[in-house]
This record gives structure tokens, sequence and C-alpha cells, in this order.
């Protein structure tokens, strides 16, 4: 009777065992989706662990599409509209977790709204 629908004579007991079987599918199902979560959560962690501490101007170019010399006073740009930048001497390293958190939550418009910024 497993994976049929219980019928109108059926007796009190079969019903218990179909309601039980139900629960049991349930939980196998829940227990199934927190592993894929715990797994989901696994991957972004590894995938942080394989991403450099910082970028370079050049990748940051990279991944927002910008020719090489906007690029290097877009880097000047982000610090001014509060993106971590390092300036160590010629060289400017922009911290990874600090670009990604700062383009994910509204870096991108603070762009497009300041027409004061060089490029």
């Amino acid at each position: 009777m497993h994976g049929s629908l219980p019928i109108v004579g059926s007796s009190r007991r079969q019903l218990k065992a179909e309601v039980e079987k139900l629960k049991q599918t349930n939980e196998a199902i829940q227990e199934n989706l927190r592993l894929r979560n715990e797994v989901d959560t696994l991957k972004a962690e590894i995938e942080k662990l394989n991403r450099p501490v910082v970028l370079t101007v050049e990748e940051v170019r990279a991944i927002m599409r910008y020719g090489i010399n906007k690029s290097y006073s877009f880097a000047k740009d982000l610090k001014k509209l509060g993106c971590p930048v390092i300036e160590y001497g010629r060289e400017i390293r922009i911290p990874t977790e600090g670009f990604l958190y700062w383009l994910n939550n509204g870096g991108g418009k603070l762009l497009e709204k300041d027409t004061r910024l060089s490029g």
C-alpha cells in the first residue's frame, strides 16, 4: 500500500501506518534540505578561501569592465565613496571582501549619482 492513498474502507491501523510513513518522508525531506543548505554554506566558505585577500587595480578593472586609464582614477574614487583602498607608494590595492561588500550594498548606485568623480 506504500505510495497509494488510503481508501475509504481502510482500517484505523492502516491509516496510522500511512500517516507514519508520511511523517518519515517529511522528516527525510527536511533533513535533505538542511544538508543541502549546509553544503551550500560550505561551498561559499571554500570560495571565500580561494579568493585573494586584496585585488589589484587590474582585477577591479576586469570586474567593473573599465578601461585601464579609468581604472586608476576609479580606484581613487572608490576611497571617496567609502570603499576601503590601500595605497602604498604608487601601489593601490583594494581589499576583496571590502570591495565586494561595498559593491553589493549600493556602491554602484553611488557611482552613478556622484557626477563629481573622475572619468
